[in-house]
């Protein structure tokens, strides 16, 4: 008995197997991207035209971390975003109430706040570094 039509016939559904590829799903929205920004720093957000500006902290009432407090309190940070030309948007986001916003068709998040505070020191405005994360806000779409 000869091996040669099972062989034959295994080939030709392998083959006919391999021709139906599946389709694939579009591409969903970019990946939330983590930012770590200076005062006064920018980064482009990957995969985009856009830039992300952190400006500066505009208040700090953070509970020191050598103190017991009643309440945490909040750091409020101001951004902008430059999406698109002729100018960027500017927002503000805090650790506490408003940590996300949707700017320019991209959710931006405050991830963190550093240094933390200590209540025998005064933090430098220029030594605050904030984490974000931003991404595509699905909803929106960016301008080109």
């Amino acid at each position: 008995m000869s091996s040669r039509p099972l062989l034959v016939a295994l080939a030709v559904a392998t083959a006919l197997g391999c021709s139906h590829s599946q389709p694939q799903a579009p591409p969903g929205p970019p990946a939330e991207e983590r930012v770590t920004l200076r005062a006064s720093e920018s980064a482009a957000i990957p995969g985009t035209p856009a830039r992300i500006t952190f400006d500066r902290i505009v208040s700090d009432s953070r509970c020191a971390i050598d103190v017991v407090c009643i309440q945490a309190g909040e750091a409020t940070a101001s951004f902008r975003i430059d999406a698109r030309r002729g100018g960027a948007d500017a927002f503000v986001l805090d650790t506490e109430r408003n940590r996300s916003a949707v700017v320019s068709g991209y959710r931006v998040t405050l991830v963190s706040v550093s240094p933390a505070p200590r209540s025998t020191v005064r933090i430098d405005p220029r030594s605050y570094v904030v984490e974000v994360t931003v991404s595509q806000d699905s909803g929106n779409t960016p301008p080109s």
